[in-house]
């Protein structure tokens, strides 16, 4: 629509314009700028255009809630965001905070966001959102095990505390053909066979 000359110019309007939300925590302090998502202007442009207003807007993969708090920012009525990683559930709390009320945040799976729209009584929303796959602030926390570039314990799961095998415990009890079928599958290799 815009063209790419259109998103080079609003991406570093959104990146200035979001700098001070992205930066307060829950006890005011300051933590420095935190991730900004991929794809934000595109996501702004196709979900808010200038003109369009929308209300009601699910996030489901929430993360840092840097695509929720830019889509209140420009307008939208609320955000309820929902995401199954505790420590995003934090991040994404503190950016939101300045939002009040018209943020609602949940530490669960976008596979029941219908269930928390009817608990909040929506009976419809205006945009899904869902940003899917691993967070490049997960790749880069050696603690949760996301990555080979780290020594730390292979863990990989989104939510700890919810129990769970975690990607050690796999390696070290299903056999080679289970591996390569769990590569195959969901780690889209299609050498993994």
């Amino acid at each position: 629509k815009g063209g790419w000359h259109a998103a080079r110019n609003d991406r570093a309007y959104s990146f200035f314009a979001l700098a001070p939300v992205l930066q307060s925590t829950r006890n005011g302090s300051r933590v420095g700028l935190m991730h900004v998502p991929v794809l934000l202007n595109e996501v702004l442009e196709y979900l808010m255009p200038p003109g369009k207003s929308i209300a009601r807007v699910i996030d489901g993969t929430l993360g840092a809630g840097g695509h929720s708090a830019a889509l209140l920012q420009r307008g939208a009525g609320e955000i309820l965001g929902i995401d199954a990683d505790p420590v995003a559930i934090d991040r994404a709390s503190a950016a939101l905070l300045p939002f009040g009320e018209r943020a609602h945040i949940v530490h669960d799976s976008y596979l029941h966001m219908m269930n928390h729209a009817a608990a909040l009584g929506w009976s419809g929303v205006d945009a899904i959102l869902l940003d899917l796959g691993v967070s490049s602030m997960q790749f880069d926390t050696p603690e949760r095990g996301f990555s080979f570039r780290h020594d730390a314990p292979l863990d990989m799961r989104f939510d700890p505390a919810n129990g769970g095998s975690t990607a050690a415990d796999l390696l070290n009890t299903m056999d080679e053909r289970e591996i390569a079928d769990l590569l195959y599958k969901y780690g889209e290799d299609p050498d993994g066979r």
